[in-house]
């Protein structure tokens, strides 16, 4: 049962990192955009 309880709690850590690291390639998409276009604005 230890094993079991183990999987599930991975699971749910697994889905916690794949929408944590969802959020976070969305920030550093923005970011980058925003810096590509604050620099070709500034040329």
């Amino acid at each position: 049962m230890e094993d079991n309880q183990e999987t599930k709690f991975d699971e749910k850590a697994a889905e916690a990192d794949s929408k944590v690291d969802a959020l976070v390639a969305v920030i550093i998409m923005l970011t980058v955009t925003a810096m590509v276009v604050f620099w070709v604005a500034s040329q």
